[in-house]
Order: C-alpha cells, then structure tokens, then sequence
C-alpha cells in the first residue's frame, strides 16, 4: 500500500514538472521592461496560472525585466493579456506576473519609463515611479543615479549622486528644461545643450 502510495506521489510530481516545462517551452522570447500597474501590487508567480505558488508580491510601479511571455493571451478579472517571465530583483529569481496588471507608462507620469538618445542609443535614462532615476550606457551598466523633482515651467530638478570615499555621497543638483513632443518622445535642454529623447521599453 505505501509503495503504491509512493508511486501514485511520485508520477503526480513528474507530470506537474512535464506540464509545467511544456508551458515554459512554448513561451516566446521577449525583452522589454514593464512597470506594475496596480495599486494593490501584483503577484509573481512560478508558474503561468493562477492556482500556482505565490513568490513575491510586487509594489506598484515595481520595474520588471521580462525575457518570455506566454504563446497565448489569458482572461483575468476580466482582462486578456499574456503571462511574463520576468526577473525579481527584490526575490534575486525569476516568475511568472500576468500582463493585465503591467504598463509601459503612467499617464499621470509620463517621464516613467526607459529612454534612449535619439542621436545616441548607447545612453539610456531610467526613470522610476518613486522619483529615482538612472543612468545607462548600453552594454556597460548605470553611469549615473540619482532622483529627480518636477518645478514649474516644465524644469526637471535631478540630484546626481557621487560617492566621495569615506565621506559618502555628494549630491550635486542639475536642472533641465523638459518638453513632450508626444508620449514617446521628448526634449531636454540643459547646460550641455539640447537633446532628444525615445522612448524605447527593450533591454
């Protein structure tokens, strides 16, 4: 009777893994940053479905760099869109979050997301929905980090931070003007000059 209780667990498992590889193997590549949409947080999970384990529960505005997406959309709470495989930076893993719950934009914030210079794609900004920021040269890493105030007449307050040894870090602030063309593009004008930016959610 154990063995064959043994047995039955055993093959319950290995059909789960299978079922489970099956879903991952037929995933499309991706890569694209998105950011957490709802206000109440959103599952990562370790498989596509609902009904799976619960990893982590992502804040609102949680930056996630997604490698996969499911070959086919879902239906939840009344939303069809695909499942994501995204890295978890505050778990260090990998898991499933469902698209319903992502955006590439805030409309209340349209300097949230990954920009590239039009003339230049090898520089990149971040801007995070907590006010951060940071700096990137394709291929090599953050460049630059900081935060970032809004003031008036379209002026952009970004406190560059420098680590200064033992005497921690400096914070040198830096103001720019900013002008929206559209949703996806803008103009940044400041002590160095005038330049453009795209918007550009791929990694």
């Amino acid at each position: 009777m154990k063995n064959a209780m043994f047995l039955f667990a055993v093959s319950i498992i290995f059909l789960s893994n299978c079922l489970r590889a099956e879903v991952v193997e037929a995933a499309e590549d991706v890569r694209i940053i998105l950011f957490v949409s709802s206000e109440n947080g959103l599952n990562v999970r370790e498989s596509p479905s609902v009904n799976s384990m619960v990893l982590h529960t992502l804040p609102h505005g949680t930056l996630v760099s997604i490698s996969q997406k499911t070959s086919e959309k879902y239906t939840i709470d009344g939303m069809n869109d695909y499942w994501y495989f995204a890295w978890v930076e505050a778990i260090q893993r990998r898991g499933w979050v469902f698209g319903g719950y992502l955006t590439d934009r805030f409309e209340a914030k349209p300097l949230v997301g990954r920009w590239v210079r039009e003339d230049d794609s090898i520089q990149q900004h971040t801007f995070y929905i907590d006010g951060s920021f940071r700096e990137w040269l394709r291929g090599r890493g953050p460049n630059h980090e900081g935060r970032y105030e809004w003031l008036e007449n379209n002026t952009v307050r970004f406190f560059y931070y420098f680590g200064v040894g033992d005497m921690g870090i400096e914070v040198r602030p830096r103001d720019a003007t900013i002008e929206f063309i559209d949703d996806n593009t803008f103009r940044r004008i400041d002590g160095s000059g005038e330049t453009t930016w795209i918007r550009d959610n791929s990694w």
